[in-house]
């Protein structure tokens, strides 16, 4: 595996989705300029109805949107949920240090939970990559 990383925007986004997927929301911003430049393991900085972003794993980057799946346990999280489509927010990413392989050798991917709040969604561009 081989460390990347990635050259950060700051943009805004609009809200293309919102879904839930069993106890997480998922939140869709149209963000070409962080879509393009995202690589599995990375993260964003949304803006979450206070002063400070906060950080999210990108857990999906097609095409020109990229998603972020959270679960509602604050007032920084459960305004990112009562966002309507067409909403536009502030974002700086990607972020953080993202991973790729080396093209030779098998691959196995193992991803996990540990205790209530705990995410592996940088796992699942990861995978998607190495199908």
């Amino acid at each position: 595996m081989t460390d990347v990383l990635a050259e950060a925007v700051e943009t805004t986004g609009h809200v293309v989705a919102i879904e839930r997927i069993g106890e997480y929301q998922v939140l869709t911003l149209r963000a070409p300029e962080v879509a393009r430049r995202t690589i599995p393991g990375q993260f964003a900085m949304i803006e979450a109805g206070c002063l400070l972003r906060r950080p999210f794993s990108i857990f999906r980057a097609v095409g020109d949107a990229i998603s972020v799946a959270f679960d509602v346990i604050g007032d920084g999280t459960r305004w990112l949920a009562e966002r309507s489509l067409g909403d536009e927010l502030a974002i700086s990413g990607p972020l953080g240090t993202g991973f790729s392989l080396d093209p030779e050798g098998p691959t196995v991917a193992v991803s996990g939970r540990l205790g209530p709040r705990a995410s592996s969604a940088p796992t699942k561009p990861f995978a998607c990559s190495i199908r």
